[in-house]
């Protein structure tokens, strides 16, 4: 008999205390982070390395976002999304303070007044920076490197192109973090990885292997063997799975089995790489097929 794909998926409820785990231990990591950015940027003289910080300030953000909406049981993407932009709002906010305490002539005391200050006197404080405070692309790039200082213009472009980099990392690390969570809404709880591993399977395409998942045939689960990492390979080129079964133990219903396809090849230094193609994604097993995987496939202790 047949059955209809079945998926995981999440309910989009909020739990009450997200906004607080958000505002409190979100706010936190992003204090953290925002000040160790603004020292970064502060002390460091090449622009690459501060574009690098940019992204990672962003993507610590983000982690710190979802990590925090998540411990307050949010299974909404919205709402992380929405508590990402309020922590990006403060990080910036944060991390402007530091630097201007760190940079300017009387930077203490401009920061204390800037901490209360609205969006107009932030937009004039910015406007009188731009005409006052010039960077060059010399300044970053080393010394006797030819280059003139920055208009006021390209300054505040350059700002607002940071604080864009920033939020679009931050969006997409907690878009990410949000996505890899399976929530038991039964036993009120996230779900924990309980075997993830690279199996040896077959030849068959991604794309019926996941058709003939999704009209409940598991037939094909039981020619996965683990794979022994350590073991010499005959070929430079081979493929594999990357299985994750996730579960939560009170929830009996909740067996959820993610499936990747791996073309593995060595490089010209004998390295490691992989390509991969998602074939199922927070799939929901019959309990019997995730006990059966379970006791073949778990490294024995």
């Amino acid at each position: 008999m047949q059955q209809s794909p079945i998926y995981h998926v999440r309910s989009g409820r909020v739990g009450p205390l997200a906004p607080l785990y958000v505002l409190f231990a979100g706010g936190a990591g992003v204090a953290a982070s925002a000040a160790l950015y603004a020292v970064v940027i502060h002390y460091n003289p090449f622009i690459y390395f501060s574009f690098l910080a940019t992204l990672i300030f962003g993507a610590l953000i983000g982690i710190a976002a979802s990590s925090a909406a998540q411990a307050g049981k949010s299974r909404s993407l919205p709402f992380n999304l929405l508590a990402t932009l309020v922590l990006v709002a403060f990080g910036l906010w944060a991390s402007w303070l530091l630097w201007i305490a760190l940079t300017l002539d009387r930077g203490g005391a401009t920061a204390s007044q800037l901490a209360l200050a609205d969006v107009a006197q932030w937009q004039a404080f910015f406007d009188w920076l731009a005409e006052h405070y010039r960077t060059s692309i010399s300044r970053h790039m080393g010394a006797g490197t030819p280059s003139e200082p920055a208009s006021a213009n390209q300054m505040l472009w350059q700002w607002g192109l940071e604080a864009a980099l920033v939020a679009l990392a931050a969006l997409f690390s907690a878009w990410v973090g949000t996505g890899t969570r399976v929530y038991s809404e039964r036993c009120g709880g996230w779900a924990e990885q309980a075997l993830k591993l690279e199996v040896d399977g077959h030849d068959t395409a991604p794309a019926a292997l996941r058709a003939a998942f999704e009209r409940g045939d598991f037939t094909q689960l039981e020619q996965l063997l683990a794979v022994d990492a350590g073991a010499p390979r005959e070929t430079e080129r081979w493929k594999s799975f990357e299985l994750e079964l996730i579960a939560e133990t009170a929830d009996p219903t909740l067996r959820v089995l993610n499936l990747d396809a791996l073309d593995n090849h060595l490089d010209a230094k004998g390295k490691l790489k992989q390509s991969r193609q998602t074939v199922v994604e927070r799939l929901l097993l019959p309990p019997a097929v995730y006990d059966a995987l379970m006791r073949r496939l778990r490294p024995s202790t």
